[in-house]
């Protein structure tokens, strides 16, 4: 059984810049919020990023642009809203992104959601993530089901099938492992 970091162990670091997070914690809550600096982030087993009251665990680390959420299955309300400087985004095991999860990251260049089920993705008062070019990718036979399901509806025209992602990012996507 998996332990947590409790609400705001890390809040207003402003000098931390990089965490690797104990093997043994599974879930966060409110622990970066405000720590500008940090730029890195190690989950190991995170599986869950949560809130004090359901929300803000890395808000405002305008800095954050190296995290891996491979093992992630749920990111709760405003979990990484303001984190500018979040370009990629790999998600393995993801199933559930709450509203405004990624709000304000305007730096975001892509999301590949490298799962066999569709994630939610907000609800009916909005989107996880903001308005912008970036594009969506997933797998291939999924597109379709994507473009039409629930709240993914929002960001129809930027689903694409993960073969071009590997055409457009051959690096990362052998990063990743995805062929």
């Amino acid at each position: 059984m998996g332990t947590n970091l409790s609400t705001n162990a890390f809040y207003g670091c402003y000098h931390l810049t990089s965490v690797t997070i104990p093997k043994e914690v599974t879930s966060l809550y409110s622990v970066f919020l405000g720590c500008s600096n940090l730029i890195h982030v190690n989950l190991n087993n995170v599986t869950a990023i949560n809130g004090a009251t359901n929300y803000e665990c890395f808000r405002s680390c305008r800095n954050l642009s190296d995290i891996d959420f491979r093992k992630v299955e749920t990111i709760s309300y405003q979990s990484f809203y303001g984190c500018s400087s979040l370009q990629r985004i790999y998600f393995a095991n993801i199933e559930s992104i709450a509203r405004n999860s990624f709000v304000n990251c305007s730096g975001i260049q892509y999301v590949v959601v490298d799962t066999e089920t569709i994630p939610s993705v907000g609800d009916s008062n909005g989107g996880a993530f903001p308005t912008g070019s970036f594009s969506f990718y997933v797998h291939d036979d999924l597109v379709e089901s994507f473009k039409t399901t629930g709240q993914w509806t929002r960001y129809k025209t930027r689903i694409k099938p993960l073969s071009e992602f590997i055409t457009a990012y051959p690096e990362d996507a052998e990063e990743l492992g995805i062929s």
